[in-house]
């Protein structure tokens, strides 16, 4: 079975992270013999084209030898952000998979990834009647005004998809309520690489190493985290705490005056985007996974510390604790509580099992649980 998979963002000159997490994906679909590539048009306004000087215009490469990607290097002079920017992508798009078919024959199946992407499947498959699957992750949906910008093509990319799936069922309801269709959503979870994410440490967990992942963003909520902890030390100056925060985005600058106005710079830092190595490497060293976001559709983040055995504290905000229960995954609804329970963690009045929470991520959200979920899917729109 020959598979192609259509993202709406993938990584970028000026972003390498950037959807890394579909290129896992495709790679854990190839450890199960599947044929997959993948096809990105990346499109830079202009200001990116001044800043990287040394960026191909107007060329398709093919790269990584362990995924077959092509990928349209071009220009638009409009931005992503308005419609026009983003049909200019789609039309970039038809027109690199035109190429990558005459060198490739047909795929027998699209796995397109967000609204834009499944756009792109749907003219595909009216031309060629190729059946795609759509899998939505954006946030847009948490918008209204965003979403009556572009409700029309999010149903007519789903209406003509042959299975609709997302990574959770608070995320499905999410996008039920804004697009006035009821399309049937499949939930399959986001996977997390239980082999790298792997823990190297000698004895049980501590109580005092704490860590998010996450854009420095207002969706993802750290000043949260930073009042909390705020409110903590003031009012248990004996405890002692270290909190890593591993990202970046617009709220740095908020986030530090923060911590230095409320003199945290003992007790928070602020790494900054971070390796994969790194991430793995600081994940290993901590005691607590901390989430404070607004509104998760899954959080990866949280699948790799929970494969790193690491317990997590998190806000009540969809994602992997709305289909998946655990001792392990504490969900707090208010500011108080999580304040009162991250407290009484830090004073070693919890006890987990690092062992046990990694069983769990493996039987769970291992790749070859969720890829045998994916396997399944895509032999049931062959057949």
């Amino acid at each position: 079975m020959k598979i192609l998979i259509l993202p709406s963002w993938y990584s970028r000159v000026n972003n390498s992270n950037l959807g890394i997490f579909f290129k896992e994906q495709a790679l854990s679909l190839r450890k199960l013999n599947i044929n997959v590539a993948l096809l990105y048009a990346e499109l830079l306004g202009l200001h990116l084209i001044v800043k990287f000087s040394n960026y191909c215009l107007f060329k398709i490469e093919q790269e990584d030898s362990n995924l077959p990607t092509w990928r349209l290097k071009g220009i638009s002079f409009i931005p992503a952000r308005y419609r026009l920017g983003r049909l200019f992508w789609v039309y970039s798009t038809l027109f690199l998979f035109k190429k990558y078919i005459k060198s490739n024959g047909l795929p027998d199946l699209i796995h397109a990834h967000s609204y834009w992407a499944g756009l792109v499947a749907m003219k595909i498959k009216k031309i060629y009647n190729i059946p795609y699957i759509l899998t939505e992750h954006s946030s847009i949906f948490l918008n209204m005004k965003e979403v009556e910008k572009v409700k029309g093509i999010i149903q007519k990319s789903f209406l003509c998809a042959n299975y609709i799936t997302t990574v959770s069922s608070s995320h499905a309801k999410l996008i039920q309520d804004r697009i006035n269709i009821n399309p049937k959503i499949i939930i399959i979870p986001n996977f997390v690489d239980t082999e790298y994410f792997k823990p190297n440490r000698s004895g049980n967990i501590g109580n005092s190493n704490l860590v998010t992942i996450g854009n420095l963003s207002n969706l993802k909520n750290h000043i949260e985290l930073l009042k909390i902890l705020n409110d903590i030390k003031n009012d248990n100056p004996s405890l002692t705490f270290k909190l890593k925060i591993i990202g970046e985005g617009e709220e740095r600058e908020k986030l530090t005056k923060f911590i230095y106005d409320n003199n945290l710079v003992e007790e928070v830092i602020l790494l900054g985007s971070q390796s994969r190595d790194s991430i793995k490497k600081i994940l290993n060293n901590s005691d607590l996974y901390l989430h404070s976001s607004k509104y998760e559709s899954f959080g990866v983040s949280m699948l790799e510390a929970f494969s790193m055995g690491l317990p997590i504290f998190s806000y009540n905000c969809g994602g992997i604790h709305s289909d998946f229960c655990s001792k392990n995954i504490l969900v707090f609804n208010d500011f108080y509580q999580f304040g009162n329970k991250l407290k009484d963690f830090l004073y070693g009045k919890f006890f987990f099992n690092s062992q046990e929470i990694r069983d769990e991520a493996i039987s769970k959200f291992s790749e070859k649980e969720i890829g045998n979920k994916l396997l399944s899917l895509y032999e049931n729109v062959k057949n």
